[in-house]
């Protein structure tokens, strides 16, 4: 069998990593974020905690949360900040490979 054009051929796929076959998938790798919060006005802050869901976040501490995402800290920041009241604080850092916890109520090395 010959080549078809627009169809290439498992060997020109082989040889040229530029030709891909129909359904190829870049994996996309996730960082791994810690969510910080100092909830200063005791206000309701359920809308806040449905974000995090959204976010699939693991609560780490009673105000602390890791997840998982393609944004960057800053754009976390950004989207979760409209949930709290201006005079609450938030700090978002993006967690290296070397984690340790004790006691936490989820194991940041496992995440």
């Amino acid at each position: 069998m010959g080549l078809r054009w627009g169809r290439p051929s498992l060997l020109w796929s082989a040889i040229s990593p530029f030709i891909r076959r129909k359904g190829y998938n870049i994996s996309v790798s996730l960082k791994l974020y810690l969510v910080s919060c100092e909830f200063l006005t005791g206000g309701d802050y359920a809308s806040f905690r449905e974000k995090l869901r959204t976010l699939e976040a693991t609560q780490i501490l009673a105000q602390q949360w890791a997840l998982r995402s393609r944004f960057s800290a800053l754009e976390l920041k950004e989207q979760l900040r409209q949930y709290l009241d201006e005079t609450d604080r938030i700090t978002v850092a993006e967690v290296g490979e070397e984690r340790a916890s004790r006691r936490a109520k989820a194991d940041l090395a496992k995440l």
